[in-house]
């Protein structure tokens, strides 16, 4: 069944679009993006929401970041999956921590994701 897609994402400027993490029953983390955590939080726990959460609901929304719009809240999305999962931890511990679930800086003022072993992918390049 295809599924409905909202076609106001790109035009809505008027409300702040989302990033959230959830963890799911079974331990694992779960990053997405959307203008209505809480019906995208019950989507997830009525099995409708992503493929990846339907099985391993009831899921816990553990982390959550206001982004100024949906371009922006789609590239902090792609930043945070590319984190290890320990990386993820930090941030949301950092998150709980700070007493901030919500967190509105902008994703270009953001440390990169991954900082790189030190080594170079072809050691002949200097």
């Amino acid at each position: 069944m295809p599924r409905k897609r909202r076609s106001s994402k790109s035009q809505n400027t008027a409300s702040s679009a989302f990033v959230y993490i959830v963890k799911c029953a079974d331990g694992t983390l779960y990053t997405g993006a959307t203008f209505d955590v809480t019906r995208r939080v019950k989507q997830h726990n009525t099995g409708k929401g992503a493929r990846y959460t339907a099985g391993r609901g009831p899921v816990r929304l553990v982390f959550l970041e206001a982004q100024a719009d949906w371009s922006t809240a789609l590239q902090r999305e792609r930043q945070i999956k590319g984190l290890t999962r320990a990386q993820k931890l930090l941030l949301i511990k950092g998150a709980q921590s700070n007493d901030a679930t919500v967190r509105s800086m902008p994703c270009h003022e953001r440390p990169r994701s991954r900082t790189g072993s030190g080594r170079r992918s072809d050691p002949r390049k200097p």
